[in-house]
């Protein structure tokens, strides 16, 4: 009976549903159908030909109300999946894409059927951390033998939090496909506005992401009010966030499906990322520079890394400072029309950035 290597998700592949992760391991599933022997997940819409799967039913009511009392009850369907697979061969290796709680599940209950020494865990972390308790983070950094983090930033967070861990970390920068997202001219810009029906002669600014405070759009727009009392020629596209009131010069495009986001980006002059806490990795940063935009980006980790030290952009300092902001925007204008209306720091981004290639070759190395 031959090793097996296997997937574990807490959301469908493929997943019809807005998420980064599932997208890229998606792809890199469909390249290489075998690189995994098999798939447990929820079961979705669609599936994957030539994948073997092991589908799981989401944790019903009494579910959880029966795990209050049984540890980590809830979670037991990827266990009873697991431990199919594992009677069946040798050991595996697990792959558990970003939930803890899957992880401590399968531990708990492989130690409790005395099969935890059949079964090798890699880890990936797509977040910058957990805020564990000590009894969490002393059971997640043992029981895991490889780690998988997207920046520098967070090798050095997990090397602090890992002292007294047995796991060996890795770092892999998250993967954009550089045939959907590329920059494009100044005039194919204008002509991307007017087909969105977007006012060519204005300075266009986005702001992208899901609609939670941690985010930063209450921040943006407080600066955005102030802004247009001296710059007058701007418009703000938000996507992703729901409409919370009428501001002058801001255009609400609530949600947009993956496939429309490229354009979006190409036809943008700015692109800002107000985020308030540390990230993974902060993939619609990653996805602006790729398409050339400008980039504004909050002075936390890992932003500095993602930016090059403001070698691709700008760091914003006092990030949850409206004033800041404003003050950096209205300089990134100045520097922008000096420069004939161009991203004065394109010639300094790499063509194949944080390319999905490079992440794709990085995983399957590691993975075989």
């Amino acid at each position: 009976m031959a090793s097996k290597t296997v997937f574990i998700s807490n959301a469908p592949i493929p997943n019809p549903e807005i998420a980064s992760w599932t997208n890229r391991y998606t792809k890199l599933i469909r390249g290489n159908a075998t690189v995994f022997d098999y798939i447990i997940a929820p079961e979705g819409i669609e599936i994957i030909s030539n994948v073997k799967y092991s589908f799981i039913n989401e944790p019903s009511f009494l579910a959880y109300k029966i795990g209050k009392f049984i540890p980590y009850y809830k979670h037991k369907v990827y266990w009873i999946a697991l431990k199919n697979i594992i009677n069946s061969t040798t050991s595996v290796t697990i792959h558990i894409i970003d939930n803890p709680n899957i992880l401590f599940a399968i531990n708990y209950y492989a130690n409790k059927n005395k099969l935890r020494n059949k079964i090798k865990v890699v880890f990936h972390m797509c977040g910058y951390n957990y805020n564990f308790t000590e009894i969490q983070k002393n059971i997640f950094y043992n029981v895991i033998d490889t780690l998988i983090v997207q920046t520098n930033s967070s090798i050095n967070y997990q090397k602090k939090e890992i002292e007294k861990g047995t796991c060996h970390v890795f770092q892999i920068y998250n993967g954009i496909d550089g045939k959907k997202f590329f920059s494009i001219k100044q005039e194919e810009k204008v002509i991307l506005k007017k087909k969105k029906n977007i006012t060519a002669e204005k300075l266009i600014f986005l702001w992208v992401s899901q609609d939670r405070p941690k985010k930063g759009l209450t921040i943006i727009l407080k600066a955005w009010v102030e802004l247009l009392k001296t710059v007058k020629n701007i418009e703000l596209l938000v996507i992703g966030a729901a409409k919370t009131n009428e501001i002058k010069n801001v255009n609400w495009l609530g949600k947009i499906p993956n496939h429309e986001l490229p354009e979006y980006y190409q036809l943008a002059d700015f692109y800002l990322f107000s985020t308030q806490c540390n990230e993974g990795f902060g993939l619609t940063l990653g996805e602006a520079l790729k398409c050339g935009t400008t980039c504004l980006a909050s002075d936390i980790d890992p932003m500095k890394e993602i930016l090059n030290n403001e070698l691709y952009g700008r760091l914003v300092k006092e990030p949850s400072n409206p004033d800041s902001w404003m003050q950096t925007i209205k300089e990134e204008i100045k520097k922008y029309s000096d420069n004939n209306f161009e991203n004065v720091y394109l010639k300094n981004i790499p063509n194949k950035i944080y390319d999905y290639k490079d992440w794709s070759t990085s995983i399957l190395n590691l993975i075989h």
